[in-house]
């Protein structure tokens, strides 16, 4: 089933930093949270470092599932450790759904879409949703369904030496 999920087709420095910074608030009441969290949130920042590797084995799966080295279905034998006794029953395709919504939002946000991005589909606490993303103004976005904590999230990101900073809106938050 993982196999299906095609990784991130971009994943320079400032797309994972954003990414990151997207998957450090994932989930909420609605939205199912990463598990185990720390190797998704390593993954997606070192999927920006040329080389980087994990030092733990599913960072290291998550890292060849990005680079499009390998498809990363090599979770029987970290099925064994309690820490990934989740993987093979979900887990793994709800973190990589994430990693891929993540990066395809960072993206959005860093080329300054105009029109609605759809993204996902993501793992919801009832099936599945695919959050559609839509500018709001010049650094604003509204995001439906919301993914996240409360009702607004800035991230930032440097990219050529200028800092980017995006705010991302619930439906009804105001500006």
């Amino acid at each position: 089933m993982t196999a299906l999920i095609p990784p991130p087709t971009r994943h320079d420095p400032a797309t994972a930093l954003l990414a990151f910074q997207l998957l450090d608030h994932w989930g909420n009441r609605a939205i199912t949270r990463l598990s185990p969290r720390a190797e998704v949130l390593a993954a997606a920042l070192l999927a920006g470092v040329p080389g980087g590797a994990g030092g733990s084995s599913y960072v290291d799966v998550l890292l060849a599932w990005i680079a499009g080295t390998a498809a990363g279905d090599d979770l029987v034998a970290l099925a064994r450790d309690p820490r990934y006794a989740l993987l093979p029953r979900g887990g793994d395709a709800l973190n990589r759904r994430a990693l891929a919504c993540c990066f395809a939002l960072a993206v959005a946000l860093l080329e300054g879409s105009r029109g609605p991005v759809t993204l996902g589909p993501v793992a919801a606490r009832e099936g599945e949703v695919s959050p559609v993303l839509r500018r709001a103004d010049e650094k604003a976005y509204r995001l439906r369904p919301w993914l996240f904590p409360g009702r607004r999230l800035s991230v930032h990101a440097e990219v050529s030496g200028v800092l980017s900073s995006f705010t991302l809106l619930a439906t009804a938050e105001p500006l």
